[in-house]
């Protein structure tokens, strides 16, 4: 039997009632990103056409946890340098966009609290924890 290219491991496929391993092409973490996310879903929800979306998604997440590492080690007072500023600044527009881009792959996947939640239920959900206050307390003092 001949050795399959790297190509061909690269292609997952999923078998029905199996939840689907990520692709030999993803790093350990991106991997483990995978496999977590995979987890927490029903065991068909990504189906092979969305594969590429799930990588995608696992490589930003990656990519925004070693942005926001590199952010940690700035200081109020190094950011008085103008050159750590600058630096700082083109970090942040780096995790704006990685955020931005797991904001729109995670509601295209439907794996995100808003394409998962039913309005009403959210709505009054939301409007019970409101501000702590019982609607039957009131400032009002009863003489």
């Amino acid at each position: 039997m001949a050795r399959k290219s790297a190509a061909a491991l690269a292609v997952v496929s999923n078998i029905p009632g199996q939840r689907p391993e990520p692709p030999v092409t993803l790093s350990p973490r991106a991997a483990a990103e995978w496999r977590a996310v995979v987890s927490r879903m029903p065991f068909d929800w990504f189906t092979r056409e969305t594969e590429a979306i799930l990588c995608a998604y696992c490589s930003h997440v990656c990519q925004l946890e070693l942005v926001r590492e590199r952010l940690t080690d700035f200081t109020v007072e190094s950011l008085r340098d103008e050159e750590r500023l600058r630096i700082y600044e083109r970090l942040s527009k780096v995790a704006d966009a990685h955020g931005k881009a797991l904001v729109s792959l995670g509601r295209s996947m439907r794996i995100t609290q808003q394409s998962r939640a039913d309005r009403k239920v959210s709505a009054t959900a939301v409007n019970a924890v409101g501000s702590g206050r019982k609607p039957w307390d009131t400032d009002e003092k009863v003489a």
